[in-house]
């Protein structure tokens, strides 16, 4: 995932990722030194867990990820 983010593969600009292995990706970007911020991700579509309260607002992860990488996310929900 690191290389399609920081552009050795086709740029796309939206990924659709797990809340907390994002957290995890750019946590291993930043420890090798890997420039995320300036790919071509505009956004993450987030499955498997929630990323916002009752009131619709990021939750303690999402507020994480955004402190971390300054991008749109988008919550869904299905079933399995």
């Amino acid at each position: 995932m690191i290389k399609i983010i920081t552009g050795h593969l086709p740029r796309p600009t939206y990924l659709v990722a797990v809340p907390s292995f994002l957290v995890k990706l750019v946590l291993y970007a930043q420890e090798n030194q890997i420039d995320f911020k300036n790919s071509s991700i505009k956004g993450v579509i987030c499955i498997g867990e929630a990323l916002r309260d009752e009131n619709h607002e990021l939750n303690s992860l999402g507020k994480k990820i955004n402190s971390l990488w300054d991008i749109e996310l988008f919550s869904t929900y299905a079933s399995t």
